[in-house]
């Protein structure tokens, strides 16, 4: 509970409603690029389940680990079938025909009273309370195997190596034959926290968070707010959670893909909170989903700033940058 403390706040402020716009949890940015971003990379994974489960007359069982209020439903029943554009939601890879159970959980209160709310009259979804900082909670999932175990934004930096090597391993022992598994971090090389890379993978290994872009600067001035630890993770570091959770469950678990939805994009890039050099990106392309608001060009392109001793984030970043650079001018 005392994990679910910053989250309280953050809902206290009407944010987390479910709305699309310039601000809040749900604005332009997380619904219109980083879901997007998410269901194109899951898209190919995700599909021969869905055929399988077509063939043999089965339902797909989805399960939502720390799913808010919902959030991974929305998301992965608007993946678009391979032939749709990403904006045609309306040809969808998880027909309602197809899913069998969606099951999220959350160790908030306060974002499961509204999961529930937003989903009482769908009889495939069902939202409970529960904790998975000690491994996979039976007791709320259940024994039956889910073909998706999914997280969403960060989840599983809420916890300690240790205890998602527990997680994963309780996952492939509980999946039966086969699963897919969604498993998301924070990336330790984000240009977000800069002040924070080191190539010592011992320092810096949890970040102090504060959901400060719930605010806007004028309301940020003075308040204070409650900060809490995310563990930052490279790629090196992912694949010794899973080679550790894969020994420990004795079975194979091969990682298909990693990446990052949010370069130059994510939340606090608009607050500099981590890097003085960051520019509010996120703002500006709000601004262009949102209908009836010009936006200044100018305020999306890119002023990379290289951290000295990082040469490939470096090349990587500015060679991002500039083609975005060049996109927007042109």
């Amino acid at each position: 509970m005392e994990a679910s403390r910053p989250y309280q706040e953050a809902f206290s402020t009407g944010q987390y409603q479910r709305k699309s716009g310039l601000f809040g949890k749900y604005d332009n940015v997380r619904r219109l690029w980083e879901d997007q971003v998410t269901q194109l990379f899951l898209r190919p994974h995700l599909e021969p389940s869905v055929a399988e489960k077509g063939r043999n007359l089965k339902g797909l069982r989805i399960l939502d680990l720390g799913c808010g209020s919902g959030d991974g439903y929305e998301l992965l029943t608007q993946i678009p079938a391979t032939g749709a554009r990403l904006d045609e939601h309306e040809v969808a890879l998880l027909s309602p025909d197809i899913l069998e159970l969606y099951l999220g959980f959350d160790i908030s209160p306060f974002l499961v009273e509204q999961g529930r709310a937003l989903y009482r009259d769908d009889d495939k979804v069902k939202i409970l309370q529960g904790d998975f900082s000690h491994g996979l909670p039976l007791e709320v999932v259940g024994e039956t195997p889910y073909d998706l175990y999914f997280t969403n934004f960060g989840t599983l930096s809420h916890n300690e190596d240790e205890q998602n090597i527990k997680l994963l391993s309780d996952i492939a022992g509980h999946s039966g034959e086969h699963a897919l598994v969604v498993a998301d971090w924070l990336g330790r090389y984000s240009y977000e926290w800069q002040s924070l890379w080191t190539k010592e993978l011992s320092e810096n290994r949890f970040m102090d968070y504060v959901i400060s872009y719930i605010y806007s600067e004028k309301e940020r001035w003075g308040r204070e707010l409650e900060h809490f630890p995310l563990r930052l993770m490279s790629r090196e570091e992912v694949e010794g959670v899973v080679r550790g959770a894969a020994e420990r469950a004795g079975a194979e678990i091969e990682i298909k893909r990693m990446f990052d939805r949010s370069i130059f994009v994510g939340r606090h890039m608009d607050t500099a909170d981590y890097n003085e050099h960051c520019q509010p990106i996120r703002g500006a392309v709000n601004s262009l989903f949102e209908v009836s608001v010009r936006t200044n060009l100018n305020s999306l392109l890119i002023d990379y700033h290289p951290e000295p001793g990082f040469d490939f984030l470096n090349d990587f970043l500015g060679e991002f940058g500039m083609c975005w650079n060049t996109l927007v001018k042109f």
